[in-house]
């Protein structure tokens, strides 16, 4: 029997009314079992269609189910967790098959609740090939050899992420808290000299930050600062996150700036701000959060900066 091969995936508007500055997108496929992630793509302000060519391999027979979910990432380094999902389905490979050969993209609606919501389309080019070309990326089994800490640490990223994207969409200030009530066990798992230890501290950071707006606390904004300013002291110059980490401690300190007039607090937020001007491409959205968030702390330097109105 041929061989069924995803041999590139074309999304559309990924950025649509995502509130959050993305570091990239993947896409996950699961079938029987097994699972292959896409690699993870960066998209710039302009950029409506990202595409994947790396050849998938899919169960041959024609009523299998396929589930698909894209992903938006907030890091370009090693990742805790899979993102946020932007869109997830079920469809078999037969339906696939069909739509592949007649060009028919599968069109998403806004989701419940939302105007507009990330992701409109989605296409998957598949060939039928003969079973010994191997040019094909086999997906990995659900079950790994990963500790049981490891696995709990991935849970707990996973669910604090899924909380603060709903609080995002919701307001709800309970899914803030509970947000924080799985980011702070997840950095305790995590060993110190973790690849994603960073991550693990942005994490519980930014969801710290964010209470601290939304409860108006503002004399714990040293809190989320100095975890923030943890993250970047393990993402040092050349490192794919540290541009966003600064970004995220300019903004907090900024914000701590607006309520306590510290100078020191200002100079520093406009050195990280000029520095990450300097790294990233004028095109890329995190180039234009600092350029705004610059222009918003020169016109308006009493004000509360939000990381939601710069993503």
């Amino acid at each position: 029997m041929p061989q069924v091969v995803v041999t590139a995936i074309r999304a559309t508007d990924l950025t649509l009314g995502l509130r959050r500055i993305p570091a990239g997108f993947h896409v996950a496929v699961k079938a029987d079992g097994a699972e292959f992630w896409t690699s993870n793509k960066p998209v710039t302000v302009d950029q409506a269609v990202i595409e994947w060519d790396e050849h998938i391999l899919l169960p041959c027979e024609p009523s299998s189910k396929v589930r698909i979910s894209v992903y938006a990432s907030f890091k370009s380094g090693p990742m805790l967790c899979h993102g946020e999902v932007l869109r997830e389905f079920e469809i078999s490979v037969r339906e696939l098959l069909d739509r592949s050969e007649n060009s028919h993209p599968i069109i998403f609606q806004p989701k419940p609740g939302e105007v507009i919501s990330p992701c409109t389309s989605l296409f998957m080019a598949l060939e039928q090939r003969l079973s010994d070309e191997t040019d094909v990326a086999v997906p990995c089994s659900l079950t790994t050899p990963a500790s049981g800490k490891m696995d709990a640490l991935t849970l707990r990223t996973d669910s604090g992420q899924g909380l603060l994207a709903r609080y995002r969409r919701m307001q709800n200030r309970s899914d803030l808290d509970q947000s924080i009530n799985h980011f702070e066990p997840a950095l305790d798992i995590c060993p110190m000299d973790h690849p994603c230890r960073p991550a693990a501290l942005f994490n519980l950071a930014t969801a710290k930050f964010l209470t601290c707006q939304a409860n108006e606390t503002h004399p714990d904004l040293d809190t989320p600062i100095s975890i923030f300013r943890d993250a970047l002291d393990l993402r040092p110059t050349g490192h794919p996150d540290r541009p966003i980490t600064q970004l995220h401690l300019a903004i907090a300190l900024l914000c701590r700036f607006a309520k306590r007039g510290i100078e020191a607090d200002h100079d520093a937020a406009e050195e990280l701000l000029s520095e990450v001007l300097n790294i990233c491409h004028a095109n890329s959205h995190i180039h234009r959060a600092a350029l705004l968030a610059i222009g918003t702390s020169s016109l308006y330097p009493a004000a509360s900066i939000s990381v939601n109105d710069l993503g």
